[in-house]
Parts: structure tokens; sequence; C-alpha cells
């Protein structure tokens, strides 16, 4: 019972710690997302992991869908993300297995000639994934490749970009209508403001915290209405783990 209760006050604090009045929660901390969350491509939907499973939320209904045997996800565009074994349409929730090959055991040039889709990351964990026209044809999976660029020299494919969650302190990130900006400021401790982009007039602050850890910050969202990011308490608090996921609001 005594546990119980410590875990209830401690879920209090961490919300009450981190909430601003410009702030939304996006993921409650009771989740348990830890730091396992990622916005599509297309910043309009998010997938984490809350106490053990995968979960799609469309970030404009709110709505979620609870996924299965997804482990080891990537996003590959804003309605398709890569599985261990198996590509997920999220629009459909039709899975595709995939192959996982060496270069050395297939003829990649023919393989990408005869592809239906190519995606690829060309640097940073470099992969290729060839999806087939056929639908007895394989779906394969290569990482680690060598020379990725002159590889795909020819052929049309998808990049997938590496998530960056880093931010330069005191950089101007716009808004995708340019209207506003934010940075990642020191002051005391530290916090994101968003700020008017005309007028470079202060409208919103995260709370700030001290010590210099980290904030996971995601970016904007593709309205232009804020910034989802995430921090870990500092002081005391880091006993109590990382907090939710949240939305620094622009107006």
């Amino acid at each position: 019972m005594v546990g119980f209760l410590l875990t209830v006050i401690c879920g209090i604090c961490r919300w009450w710690y981190f909430f601003s009045g410009n702030t939304e929660i996006v993921i409650p901390v009771w989740a348990n997302v830890g730091q396992d969350w990622h916005l599509s491509p297309g910043r309009d939907k998010i997938l984490y992991r809350s106490n053990g499973n995968e979960v799609l939320m469309d970030l404009r209904t709110r709505k979620k869908v609870k996924l299965t045997d997804c482990q080891g996800l990537r996003w590959l565009d804003n309605t398709t993300v890569q599985c261990f074994r198996f590509i997920l349409n999220l629009e459909t929730l039709v899975k595709t297995p995939i192959k996982r090959v060496n270069v050395l055991e297939t003829d990649l040039n023919v393989k990408l000639a005869q592809a239906d889709k190519i995606y690829a990351r060309t640097s940073n964990g470099t992969f290729i994934l060839i999806l087939a026209k056929k639908a007895s044809g394989e779906n394969l999976f290569i990482s680690d490749l060598d020379n990725i660029d002159q590889i795909l020299k020819g052929y049309d494919y998808t990049e997938v970009q590496r998530p960056n969650y880093s931010a330069n302190k005191d950089e101007k990130v716009f808004s995708p209508d340019q209207k506003y900006y934010y940075r990642f400021e020191y002051n005391d401790g530290h916090s994101i403001a968003i700020y008017d982009a005309l007028t470079n007039q202060e409208i919103s602050r995260s709370r700030k915290t001290t010590g210099g850890q980290g904030y996971k910050i995601a970016g904007w969202d593709s309205d232009s209405t804020g910034v989802y990011f995430q921090t870990k308490p500092t002081g005391l608090m880091p006993l109590f783990g990382a907090s939710g996921v949240k939305k620094l609001k622009a107006f």
C-alpha cells in the first residue's frame, strides 16, 4: 500500500513539476514511455512504446491504435513503418514481411532494378530496403553498406532520415508557416521558448530545468501550433524518471 501511494505521489509531483500554463500533455507520465517515442516525417502522428506496447497516435484526433509484434520500429514515410520482421502500412494495418540478408547473399543490382519501391538511409547507419514488384517476390533489408550513394546511383528511392532530437542553444528554429520560431535557451536553467517571428516577442516558455539535464526536442507540429518535447527532471527528481511527452503551444 505504501509503495502504491509513493508511486501516485511521485507521478503527481512529476506532472506538477513540468506543467506550465501553455504546455499541453500529449502522452501522460503514467504511460511510462521513457524516451521511446518518435514523430512521423509529416509531424502529424506519433509512435511510442507504453508499458510494453507499441502505440500509434493521430495528433489531430488523438485516436490511438495499439500495434502488435512491432519491435524495433522506424518511420519509412508518413504512412509506413518498418518493424523488425515486416513493414506495416498504418492506413490499412497490412503487414508485409521482409527478409534481412547480407549484401553478399543477393545480386543487389538485379533486385534494385526489379524493385517496386526502394527505401534507403545513406548516412549514419546505412541500409537499403527493397520492396519487390510481385507479391511472391522477396522484400529485402540490407544494412551496413559501403559506397551506398554509388550503389543507388540511377535509382529512385525514398531517403529515410535519422531523427534528430538535439537542439543547439539559442538557434532559431522556424515553424512551417514561418510565423514563429523556438529557441533552446539557458538563463538560470534550460527551457524552450517560442517567439513571434515578426516582433521577436516571447509567446510561451517551458518550465526551466537546472543542472544541464537534457531535453528531447522533436520540433514543430506540421500545423505550426507548437513544439513537441520531453524533459528529464533535475535535482532529486531523476529518481522518478523521464516526464511524459508535451507540446509547448504557440498560441
